[in-house]
């Protein structure tokens, strides 16, 4: 039984018109960079198709014989490449073609040429599924599968789309890639000694060019900062930012012959088990719309400041005005609280003076007040700023938040213990519950302290969420137990007062989403 019938179909089309990465082929548009710089000299193109035949899909043996279905394959694909041979030797000879190249959509990396332009193609050979049998899916796939489709058109250089394809190990590969490439580049550090948060400038030098591909192809270099591999225990140990200090993905600038870049870099959550060779660079050339590139990787040596010391010395820098006497009078430490601050949060450094905050090596939270008693008797010591922030990947600004949440603690309690103002509604809170330390006092002081961190501008929508600081499901917790107090305070004065304290916290909520009750985070205000 003779079955095998390969077919294919052709048209002669004009190059019609070209709008940068945009051309016109017989009234159809296309827009493929690669296309659009391959037909630059060309005026006449043919769009084409070749197939084993639908007679092959309908005579297919039985599924479930998975060797007969696989000599059946392999017959649809000698057909389909005789028909493709056949069609070839025809428009050479007939059109008298010389050196010619083709291009197929979707073969290669997506950008080359798009398989969505298949319909386009489909439209310059007319019903093409009643000329050889060839029907397009919806998802631009063609039936019988062993079917090709392109434009053939005439060139003076070889091209082949697999020269500008990434998958290596593709079967069906007929040439090596060949793509833009970074011939050799240099990292300049300028200052990498990055302290966390901070920024440095990495610059790369890179020559780039490819001779088997044009000299204007628009080409870039790209510069990233990264882990080092996917396992890494820290992603994001280096982040790129733009000179306005915006984090972004890349860094992009023309690539010539000879050129020069460079990206702003800031660390963010070091651990100190990390190496300090995890970090590197990458400086890659590409294309625009073709996304062809090798990939240099320079591993670069960065001196992160990521030990106990370094991190206490982070925060001593950053809070010079800290003493006895700022941002508060801070009570006298006695040898023991200093040893149990000492065993307990592993603090390198005596509590008093310019000490009076400084980096908690073994406390596993993001900042914390030490103060206790009541009334006038009520002593405030220190702050600690703890692990959460360097090991969640926060940046100084988080920190910065973190400090100020501690530092209003501080006043929170030097106003209970000093009734200052008078009539301090921490006063009245501290004699209501028992306390600063007593649990209704606690939840008061937290919600004005975590919206004042989600009220801050100076730190993103990272800081808020459970990741990172979380305040803003920290606020609506220690709010929503506000409400459930305000009920058990006497009547009078002192649930006025109260009341009056927590309308205002609702009053400075700045998600109006929150004061509706269809959102998953409402909270209403007090009665």
């Amino acid at each position: 039984m003779k079955v095998g019938k390969p077919k294919a179909a052709y048209a002669e089309s004009f190059v019609e018109r070209r709008d940068g990465d945009t051309v016109q082929v017989g009234g159809v548009s296309f827009t493929s960079p690669m296309l659009s710089m391959n037909l630059k000299s060309v005026e006449r193109a043919f769009p084409m198709i070749a197939t084993c035949g639908h007679e092959m899909d309908e005579a297919s043996p039985a599924k479930g014989d998975m060797l007969k279905e696989f000599w059946w394959d392999l017959i649809k694909g000698h057909l389909l490449a005789a028909a493709g041979q056949r069609l070839s030797d025809h428009l050479h000879r007939r059109f008298r073609l010389g050196r010619t190249a083709v291009m197929r959509p979707g073969s290669g990396d997506a950008s080359v040429w798009p398989i969505e332009q298949q319909r386009g193609l489909f439209a310059l050979l007319g019903d093409v599924q009643k000329a050889i049998g060839v029907r397009l899916t919806d998802s631009f796939l063609m039936v019988p599968n062993k079917t090709t489709s392109g434009l053939l058109f005439p060139t003076e250089k070889d091209f082949r789309s697999c020269e500008v394809c990434h998958r290596e190990n593709c079967p069906s590969r007929r040439a090596p890639f060949i793509g833009l490439h970074v011939n050799e580049a240099e990292i300049a550090q300028d200052d990498l000694a990055i302290l966390r948060g901070s920024r440095a400038r990495i610059a790369v030098r890179a020559t780039c060019g490819n001779d088997s591909l044009p000299s204007d192809m628009n080409a870039e270099v790209e510069l990233a900062a990264g882990p080092a591999s996917a396992s890494d225990p820290a992603p994001g140990l280096l982040e790129i930012q733009s000179t306005e200090g915006d984090v972004i993905d890349h860094v992009l600038f023309p690539a010539d012959a000879d050129t020069e870049g460079y990206a702003l870099v800031r660390g963010r959550g070091i651990r100190e088990s990390q190496a300090l060779e995890d970090v590197q660079v990458e400086a890659r050339a590409t294309d625009k719309g073709m996304t062809c590139a090798t990939v240099l990787m320079t591993v670069v040596r960065v001196d992160l400041v990521v030990t106990a010391a370094g991190r206490d010395a982070e925060v001593k820098a950053l809070f010079p005005h800290w003493n006895n006497r700022s941002p508060i009078n801070f009570d006298n430490v006695s040898n023991a609280f200093q040893a149990a601050m000492v065993n307990r949060y592993g603090i390198l450094r005596q509590i008093n003076g310019n000490n009076r905050i400084q980096y908690g090596p073994r406390l596993n939270d993001n900042g914390a007040e030490f103060s206790g008693g009541t009334g006038a008797g009520i002593e405030i010591y220190c702050v600690l700023l703890g692990n959460n922030i360097w090991n969640s990947g926060q940046v100084r600004e988080d920190l910065m938040a973190s400090a100020l949440h501690e530092r209003r603690h501080c006043l929170q309690d030097d106003s209970a213990k000093r009734n200052t103002p008078a009539a301090s509604i921490y006063a009245r809170l501290d004699q209501l519950f028992g306390g600063v330390t007593s649990d209704g006092y606690v939840d008061f002081a937290e919600a004005e302290c975590h919206l004042l961190e989600v009220r801050n501008t100076s730190v993103g929508w990272w800081h808020s969420i459970a990741a990172s600081q979380g305040d803003l499901g920290l606020f609506r917790t220690r709010y929503n137990n506000c409400l459930g107090r305000l009920p058990l305070v006497p009547a009078g004065a002192d649930r006025t007062a109260v009341r009056t304290f927590v309308q205002g916290l609702y009053q400075q909520i700045p998600f109006l989403e929150m004061k509706r009750a269809d959102y998953d985070g409402y909270v209403r205000a007090p009665n």
